[in-house]
């Protein structure tokens, strides 16, 4: 059985790519995505990257600096969602790492056999970070 890996090249492209397309959402766009995954980023051959399923997204309004709701994919959701506090646009940065280690790893960050295990072992490792 041979082990599928990506080249750490196309890693740093799909990587900067995704930086770039969360730059101009939350900069020129003022939205949040709140559900990145790598269910919702397409990735043609030639590595080109397109964000997609916004249907969880939200516009950051002037007065409105902090969410709460719980949305996302848990896998890939940040320890504040998944505790219901209150969280900012940097909710998607954390999802940018777990997306990142997945590439890496070729392994989701986070897995278990339910999604309230998944849960418990995300808010576990942000507990041990900070």
């Amino acid at each position: 059985m041979q082990k599928c890996t990506i080249k750490e090249d196309d890693i740093w492209q799909i990587f900067v790519q995704l930086c770039s397309a969360i730059y101009y959402i939350h900069v020129e766009k003022h939205i949040v995505h709140r559900d990145l995954s790598p269910a919702n980023i397409m990735i043609s051959s030639n590595n080109i990257i397109k964000l997609i399923d916004f249907g969880l997204a939200k516009t950051l309004e002037n007065d409105v600096k902090v969410m709460q709701s719980v949305v996302g994919t848990i896998a890939y959701s940040c320890p504040e969602i998944l505790q219901g506090q209150g969280y900012t646009e940097k909710a998607d940065l954390w999802s940018i790492g777990c997306i990142l280690y997945e590439l890496m790893m070729l392994k989701p960050p986070f897995s278990a056999g339910n999604p309230l295990t998944v849960a418990k072992k995300v808010r576990l490792s942000y507990s041990r970070i900070r």
